[in-house]
């Protein structure tokens, strides 16, 4: 069973080393959370507030995003397979 996270508010959330595989977290609010080396790979993140999230180390293998993400600020030293260029919204790790 895939996880339905659909509009949750999960700010500051402790989801470091997660296997979050398929989950469903389209439009949820995500603020500040923790996924360094989290397994992310299909994810919904469309229209999913990723602002000032860590993403260091975490794999996001096809992994869906959508305009209305939003992801400035976040953290991603060595992430995997982001949809973004590592370090384009984020200031090299540190926040």
């Amino acid at each position: 069973m895939k996880a339905d996270l659909s509009g949750a508010k999960l700010w500051r959330t402790e989801l470091a080393c997660s296997y979050l595989q398929s989950a469903n977290l389209e439009r949820a609010d995500v603020y500040s959370v923790d996924f360094e080396n989290a397994r992310l790979d299909g994810v919904n993140f469309n229209g999913t507030n990723l602002s000032m999230s860590d993403f260091t180390n975490a794999e996001l293998g096809s992994a869906q995003h959508n305009q209305e993400t939003s992801f400035s600020y976040v953290s991603d030293v060595g992430v995997k397979n982001a949809w973004w260029r590592p370090g384009e919204f984020g200031d090299g790790g540190v926040y």
